[in-house]
């Protein structure tokens, strides 16, 4: 399962639209579409949009590991970021962290990737 399938879940499980989902975050509905074509994957910044809002495990998103949602109400209580104890709180700021480091190691080595092939090809 990829990063788009995850996210096509997502959006299917919450009864979302990407205009939804761009209403409530911010996101624009262009980079939506980028990212449900698989042409582009979520920013940082959408990532932590989409999980202080809907408290997806961004590390679910990009990897498929974890629970899929983080804190109470499994993602179904917009509020419940409210209702977490400090515990909670200090877990999700853990996961964040390392999703985010994830990410940009993942966005280092497509980096890396592309100029190797680029040089191979030359």
């Amino acid at each position: 399962m990829t990063i788009v399938d995850r996210l096509r879940e997502f959006l299917s499980e919450m009864g979302l639209r990407p205009a939804d989902i761009s209403r409530e975050t911010g996101i624009s509905t262009s980079a939506l579409s980028l990212y449900l074509s698989g042409k582009r994957n979520p920013s940082q910044k959408a990532l932590l949009k989409l999980n202080s809002i809907y408290n997806i495990n961004t590390n679910w998103l990009l990897t498929g590991e974890g629970p899929k949602f983080l804190g109470p109400g499994n993602g179904q209580d917009h509020d419940s970021a409210s209702n977490k104890s400090k515990n909670e709180d200090s877990e999700v700021a853990k996961w964040k962290e390392k999703c985010l480091e994830l990410y940009e190691k993942n966005q280092q080595l497509r980096e890396e990737n592309e100029a190797l092939r680029a040089k191979n090809q030359g």
